[in-house]
């Protein structure tokens, strides 16, 4: 069989133009992508480097110092400065929960027929420092009765291992139509943080 000698020219000329451009569509196809070896690779496949998505590899670990105050509470307000309150004076203790969507409940320990259960909202302000504003709806000692509501904000700032908080609140109730104060209060709030090895004596 003869061989064509410019058609041989030609098609090694196109040969070594596609090996000569191999290495920059694989750079192409690989953008986005960073390598990443590890003791199993570099033992299991000599030579070998592993490549994953650059998304994979910048995982967000931000904040690994800075504890969530989302969890479940033991808390307490106690007064401090409030005029005609005795400073030390329990005004609420009881058990409250702060969700990640930025909502929170407290089961207060208020006799239930008085309205025990109050709702609130937090927000993140700084590190480890978050504000709350909260709404109890008191009902009076018979339970029919509606006293007005009661309007509390706070700030607490939690340690750094994230299992106590403690900071300054208000207190403020208001009239059954909510526009007039007819009481205020102001003190000291404390939190421990509440875990599956908790028990009771450990709360209270």
């Amino acid at each position: 069989m003869k061989i064509n000698h410019r058609m041989l020219t030609a098609i090694l000329g196109a040969l070594g133009l596609a090996l000569s451009l191999a290495p920059n569509c694989a750079a192409q196809c690989l953008a986005g992508l960073k390598p990443r070896v590890t003791h199993s690779n570099l033992y299991s496949h000599p030579g070998r480097i592993q490549l994953l998505p650059v998304a994979f590899l910048a995982k967000d670990d931000r904040d690994n110092d800075d504890a969530s105050i989302v969890g479940f509470w033991h808390q307490k307000l106690v007064s401090k400065g409030s005029a005609g309150i005795e400073d030390g004076t329990v005004l609420d203790d009881g058990l409250a929960q702060w969700h990640s969507d930025g909502t929170e409940i407290l089961n207060s320990n208020r006799p239930t027929i008085s309205g025990s259960f109050c709702l609130g909202m937090w927000e993140k302000v700084k590190e480890r420092t978050y504000r709350l504003n909260h709404f109890p709806l008191p009902y009076d000692a018979t339970g029919t009765v509606f006293v007005g509501p009661v309007n509390i904000r706070a700030e607490v700032t939690l340690t750094r291992d994230g299992n106590q908080y403690s900071g300054t609140f208000t207190y403020e109730q208001y009239d059954p139509t909510g526009k007039i104060v007819v009481g205020s209060a102001q003190g000291i709030i404390t939190g421990t943080r509440i875990t599956m090895n908790s028990k009771p004596p450990d709360i209270f």
